[in-house]
């Protein structure tokens, strides 16, 4: 190759470089633009759906001005006719006034002979009202003495019906008081603090050749020493009766009572309120 052929190589290098340069550039400038024209597209069918709702806007406004119009000049009427049916009215009115005054004049004439007339029996009428009035006192004093009397009488009604009212009361409550007396055999001369509450509680320990019982039951279940206990095994069976001797807030001891053993007493079984 001779510098002729390397020249025009180099030269073609050279404008290859320069038409892929400017083609990069005219690719770019292209795409710009395109871009821009998309935004603007946008951006015009943006502003053309924003112009349509101001439109219909507009013309919602314009719709509703012509209403209150409408309902304005409406109201105008009515006030209008409302005034001149007022105009008619005070128009009546007036007349009626007029009527009035010549009656209320004619009254007058007659209420001036009318006092003249009343000034002849002045007198008597102060000296009928002096009676009239002391009457009044005696009668309003015997009123006042009657309603106090009433007053009373309603009061002790009141007191009689709270007092009868009570008394019922208390009746059925010591109709019931004796009825559960009766159904827990207990009778109006016991001692209500040897009386045991309704308990049930389960034997702990036995002591003493069966003599001795201690129970899951104290003074927080109402126990106290000398109240007695009935004591059944599971099933039903019937051991006997204890009696409580020393206690303690969830703990007692009780001793057997010979006379109503039945059976040996052990750990486990069932301590209830005695069965009367």
């Amino acid at each position: 190759m001779n510098l002729l052929g390397k020249i025009l190589t180099v030269s073609i290098f050279v404008m290859s470089l320069i038409f892929m340069v400017a083609s990069v550039s005219v690719f770019a400038t292209h795409r710009n633009w395109r871009d821009l024209s998309t935004k603007l597209k946008e951006q015009v069918s943006t502003a053309q759906r924003n112009n349509e709702q101001l439109e219909t806007k507009l013309a919602e406004l314009l719709n509703q001005l012509t209403l209150e119009r409408a309902a304005r000049a409406s109201a105008i009427a009515q006030l209008e006719t409302r005034s001149q049916d007022l105009t008619g009215q005070l128009q009546r009115a007036t007349t009626e006034l007029q009527k009035l005054q010549s009656e209320e004049a004619a009254q007058i004439a007659m209420l001036d002979q009318a006092q003249k007339a009343q000034s002849g029996i002045l007198s008597e009428t102060t000296r009928l009202r002096d009676d009239v009035l002391k009457s009044q006192q005696a009668r309003d004093e015997q009123f006042r003495r009657a309603v106090d009397l009433q007053d009373l009488l309603n009061k002790n009604k009141i007191a009689l019906e709270a007092v009868e009212q009570r008394d019922q009361e208390l009746s059925a409550r010591i109709a019931n008081m004796k009825l559960l007396m009766e159904r827990g055999g207990l009778d109006e001369s016991d001692a209500l603090t040897d009386v045991p509450p309704r308990v049930d509680g389960i034997v702990t320990a036995v002591r003493e050749n069966n003599k001795l019982v201690e129970i899951s039951l104290g003074t927080d279940e109402g126990l106290r020493s000398g109240h007695e206990l009935d004591v059944f095994r599971s099933g039903g069976t019937y051991l006997g009766r204890v009696v409580i001797r020393h206690t303690s807030s969830d703990r007692s001891v009780s001793e057997v009572i010979p006379d109503f053993r039945r059976g040996l007493i052990r750990e486990g079984d069932r301590v209830i309120t005695k069965v009367r």
